[in-house]
C-alpha cells in the first residue's frame, strides 16, 4: 500500500529554508534587471526657453501635466547652457532644481552638465543675458549677486558636472580633446572647479580649448577626421577603466535641426536649437537603452514631432505659477505674471538682445584698448593699430549679429504663427492632430555666435581666423562629413498616460513578472511535496 512519511521539524525547516533561498534569488534577479533596464534620456541646450524645455520633457514622458517628475527610475542628462539668450533662465533653473529633487525621491536621477554659458554667467559676463532675463532678478547687480559663489543660483550651477561617464558614453557640453581626455573625468572636473573657485576665467580649463567651449573635436568629425575623437575615447577608456565608446555633446547647433551621428556614432551632436532664442523652437533628444545582449543602443526622438500646445501651455502655467509663488520673482513682463510662453514676442526680444550685445562688446573693447594704452612702452602707432583692429572687429561682429538676427526672427515668427493658429483652432485639449510641428532648416551657428572669443578675450569678439575656420568647417561638413553623419531617427511613440515611457511596469516587465509567477507556482508545488515527505511503496 501507498504510505506517506511526514517530515520532522528539522526536515521542514530545511525545506522551507531552501524554498525561501530560491525565491530570494529569483526576486533579486528581477529587481536587478529592473534597475539595469532604466532608460537614460539626453536633452540639449535650453537657453532660457521654459516653454520648449517643458515641451521636450513632456514629449519624453518625464513630466506630468502639472510639470512634476513622472520618469520614475529613469535618468535625464541635460547637456548644459540652461541660461542666457532666452528670457526664462531663472524659471528653467528652478524647474530643474525641482526635477532633481523629485527624480531622486522616485529612484531616478537628473544630471545637469556645465556649459559655456554657465561659465559666462559665473564670470559676470552678461553679453548674452537678455534684458527680460535681467528683469527677473530686478537689476544687473542683483543678477550678478544671485550667480556669485554665495548666491542661490551661483551655488546651483557650480554643482553642475563638466564631464560625466555613464553607459559606455562620455557626456560633455562642447567636446573633450585628447589633451584633456588623458586627465579623465576627475581631472577635468578638478581643473574646471579650480578655475571657477579661483576666478581664473581665462584658465585653460575654461577657455576656447577646454571642455566647455572646445569645437575642435566636432569640427574634425564634420570633416571626416575621426582619429581625434577616437584618440579621446581611447584615452578616456584607459583612465576611467571602462570602455568609452562614444562622446555626446551639445553646444554646436546642427544645421538641419536634427541629432547627428558622426564617425559611425562615436560622436553624437544633439544641439537641435530647442530654444526659440537660438532660432529653433524644436523637439529633439536622444535616449540610451541596454539591449538583450547588454549592449547600449542610442536612439533619437523625432525633431518633427507634434507638440500638444494646449497641454504644454497648461504645464507652462502650472510650473511658472509655482515658481513665482516660491521665489517672489520680478516677472519678465513686470506685472507679476508668468512668462508669455508661445505668445512671447521672441523676435522683438532677439532684436533687443542683439543691440545690447553690440553695445557690451564695444564697451569691453574700449576698456581693453584703454588698459593696453596705459602699459609702458606702447607707442601711438601701436595704439592706433589696436583701435583700427577694434573698429574692424566691431563691424564684423555687428554684421554677424544682424545676419543671425534676421534668420532667427524669420524662423521664430513662422513657429509662433503656426503654433498660435493651432491653439486658436483647438476645440479640446486631446483632439487628434494631423499636422506636425514645423521644422525649418537651421544654418550652422558655430563661429557666428561669438563664443570662443568671449572665453579667451573676455569681450565676445570673433577673430578673422576663427570665423574663417568656422565657415570652412561648415562647408567641408556638407561635403566630406555627410558620409560620416548618419541620421538614425526613431520616434518615441506617445502613450495615453504621460509618464509611462520606460516606467515600471512596462510590457516587457509584465512578461517577466508572468514568467516568474509561473516559476514560483512550480516552486511552491515542489516545496509542498517536500513538506509532506517522500512517497514510499
Amino acid at each position: 500500500p501507498l504510505t506517506v512519511k511526514k517530515c520532522d521539524s528539522v526536515q521542514c525547516f530545511h525545506s522551507m529554508t531552501a524554498c525561501w533561498v530560491q525565491f530570494g534569488v529569483i526576486f533579486t534577479f528581477v529587481l536587478s534587471w529592473q534597475v539595469n533596464s532604466r532608460t537614460t534620456y539626453v536633452l540639449g541646450d535650453l537657453h532660457g526657453d521654459l516653454y520648449f524645455a517643458l515641451a521636450n520633457l513632456h514629449h519624453l514622458h518625464l513630466i506630468d501635466q502639472d510639470g512634476h517628475w513622472s520618469g520614475g527610475r529613469n535618468i535625464l542628462i541635460q547637456m548644459g547652457d540652461l541660461v542666457d539668450r532666452g528670457d526664462d533662465s531663472r524659471f528653467v533653473l528652478d524647474l530643474f532644481q525641482q526635477l532633481r529633487s523629485e527624480a531622486e525621491a522616485a529612484g531616478g536621477k537628473v544630471y545637469n552638465m556645465m556649459g559655456n554659458h554657465e561659465h559666462l554667467t559665473m564670470a559676470e559676463m552678461l553679453v548674452y543675458a537678455s534684458p527680460a532675463d535681467v528683469r527677473t532678478f530686478g537689476t544687473e547687480d542683483n543678477r550678478r549677486q544671485a550667480f556669485s559663489a554665495s548666491g542661490e543660483y551661483g551655488k546651483m550651477i557650480r554643482s553642475f558636472s563638466p564631464a560625466l561617464v555613464m553607459n559606455n558614453s562620455v557626456f560633455v557640453h562642447a567636446g573633450i580633446s585628447p589633451e584633456w581626455a588623458g586627465k579623465g573625468v576627475s581631472g577635468i572636473t578638478a581643473a574646471v572647479k579650480h578655475a571657477i573657485d579661483t576666478q581664473q576665467w581665462e584658465d585653460a580649463a575654461v577657455n576656447e580649448m577646454g571642455p566647455l567651449w572646445n569645437r575642435a573635436v566636432i569640427f574634425a568629425a564634420q570633416r571626416g577626421q575621426c582619429s581625434v575623437v577616437q584618440q579621446s575615447l581611447n584615452l578616456l577608456s584607459s583612465v576611467e577603466k571602462v570602455p568609452v565608446e562614444r562622446m555626446i555633446v551639445g553646444h554646436t547647433i546642427q544645421e538641419e535641426g536634427d541629432v547627428i551621428f558622426y564617425c559611425d556614432g562615436k560622436l553624437i551632436a544633439i544641439d537641435v536649437a530647442i530654444s526659440r532664442w537660438c532660432g529653433g523652437g524644436r523637439i529633439g533628444s536622444i535616449y540610451l537603452e541596454m539591449d538583450k545582449d547588454n549592449k547600449i543602443t542610442v536612439k533619437t526622438t523625432a525633431t518633427s514631432a507634434d507638440i500638444p500646445e494646449p497641454i504644454v501651455e497648461r504645464i507652462h502655467k502650472s510650473v511658472c505659477t509655482r515658481i513665482l509663488s516660491k521665489d517672489n520673482l520680478h516677472s519678465v513682463n513686470e506685472s507679476g505674471n508668468c512668462p508669455l510662453g508661445l505668445r512671447a514676442d521672441v523676435a522683438q526680444a532677439l532684436e533687443e538682445l542683439a543691440q545690447q550685445q553690440a553695445a557690451r562688446i564695444e564697451a569691453i573693447q574700449q576698456q581693453r584698448i584703454e588698459a593696453m594704452s596705459k602699459q609702458p612702452g606702447m607707442s601711438e602707432a601701436s595704439i592706433l593699430s589696436m583701435k583700427r583692429g577694434a573698429a574692424a572687429r566691431k563691424k564684423q561682429v555687428t554684421m554677424q549679429i544682424k545676419m543671425q538676427l534676421a534668420i532667427q526672427k524669420s524662423r521664430v515668427r513662422k513657429v509662433q504663427t503656426r503654433a498660435l493658429e493651432r491653439i486658436k483652432n483647438e476645440t479640446q485639449e486631446d483632439q487628434p492632430r494631423v499636422d506636425s510641428h514645423p521644422k525649418f532648416v537651421e544654418e550652422e551657428q558655430v563661429g557666428a555666435d561669438p563664443q570662443g572669443g568671449v572665453a579667451q578675450g573676455g569681450g565676445g569678439e570673433v577673430g578673422q581666423e576663427q570665423q574663417q575656420e568656422a565657415v570652412q568647417s561648415t562647408q567641408e561638413a556638407k561635403t566630406q562629413g555627410a558620409t560620416q553623419a548618419t541620421k538614425q531617427q526613431q520616434q518615441i511613440l506617445h502613450k495615453t498616460d504621460a509618464g509611462t515611457q520606460g516606467a515600471w511596469p512596462t510590457p516587457k516587465h509584465l512578461l517577466l513578472m508572468v514568467a516568474v509567477a509561473v516559476f514560483l507556482m512550480f516552486l511552491g508545488t515542489r516545496c509542498r511535496k517536500r513538506m509532506r515527505g517522500k512517497s514510499n511503496l
